[in-house]
């Protein structure tokens, strides 16, 4: 367990620090009024990407070890997969058809609808992605999930930098970098897992049942509105220092950088609800599920009141 979060730990924070050293060259590369473009589709980004899973994401730890049978797990994966590309074509397919609206509305100009484009397709297969990366730290593939999770942001830091010494660094190129690296690890992440999948004894090949998914959608959908309204809280102050600073982003930049450092923190959080959490699910006594949880609680204080003090 301590080497998967020393992994996770790991592949968190050179995120981070990734994110954190990249901001002066898009600051660099970007005018004003292009680094506003990129800023706000990110919170477009961000906010409706949660909708895209419909909670599943989060329902996925609960229930997949509510069932030791193989043929359930199968199942609820499954159907997991196919409710979400539904939903996720039908969600895409919304955005590219007010694409000009939204530009409108998020960028201020109808110029940049391309960029929606490319933001319906980055959302449907970073949702697949995504959904894997969870399906696999859940099934204790944490080491998997790490090394993808790191290709697949090396695939994009190269994709930037080979646009930043082309001199072909802007806002369009970024997303087509994000789309790209997005698209493959995709792919790649539902090709592993599913060949994890198939190493258990299934028996029975259900693809989708109507009545599996049905509790878990009401088990995940509630949990949206508190996941949005977090979201838009730590979000909304981009747009108001973005639209109420007279026109200028040297604010927004300096406020960035401070809010890249202080999201270092929240790397225990994600081992909290990555690791510890499906751990203490699969403790099958009430006993050690409470000793597990209270374990949780004892490395959370601890390791968080040394990250918070440095």
């Amino acid at each position: 367990m301590f080497r998967r979060i020393l992994n996770l730990l790991a592949g968190n924070f050179v995120n981070k620090i990734v994110l954190f050293l990249f901001l002066p060259i898009f600051t660099k590369f970007l005018v004003t009024s292009e680094y506003a473009i990129y800023a706000n589709l990110n919170i477009f980004y961000s906010v409706v990407g949660m909708i895209y899973f419909l909670g599943l994401q989060q329902s996925l730890y609960s229930y997949y070890y509510k069932n030791n049978d193989p043929n359930y797990r199968f199942t609820l994966v499954s159907s997991s997969y196919i409710t979400l590309l539904t939903s996720g074509l039908l969600f895409s397919s919304v955005i590219i058809l007010f694409r000009t609206q939204l530009s409108q509305f998020i960028t201020l100009s109808k110029y940049n609808s391309e960029l929606l484009i490319l933001m319906a397709v980055i959302l449907l297969f970073n949702m697949l992605f995504a959904f894997t990366i969870s399906l696999m730290n859940v099934m204790e593939k944490s080491s998997k999930a790490v090394f993808l999770s790191a290709l697949h942001n090396f695939t994009f830091i190269i994709l930037l930098a080979f646009y930043a010494v082309t001199r072909k660094f802007n806002v369009y190129n970024i997303f087509l970098s994000q789309l790209i690296s997005t698209t493959i690890f995709a792919m790649v992440s539902i090709f592993i897992i599913r060949k994890e999948i198939y190493k258990s004894k299934i028996t029975q090949k259900k693809y989708y049942d109507i009545k599996l998914i049905k509790p878990i959608l009401r088990f995940g959908i509630i949990m949206l509105p508190a996941t949005l309204a977090m979201l838009l809280m730590r979000s909304a102050d981009r747009y108001m220092i973005t639209y109420l600073d007279s026109g200028s982003l040297n604010s927004a930049g300096v406020y960035a950088v401070s809010y890249k450092l202080g999201m270092i923190v929240q790397m225990i959080v994600s081992v909290v609800s990555i690791i510890f959490f499906p751990y203490a699910l699969k403790q099958s006594d009430s006993v050690k599920q409470i000793k597990a949880i209270k374990d949780i609680f004892r490395y959370y204080v601890l390791i968080g009141g040394i990250v918070s003090a440095l």
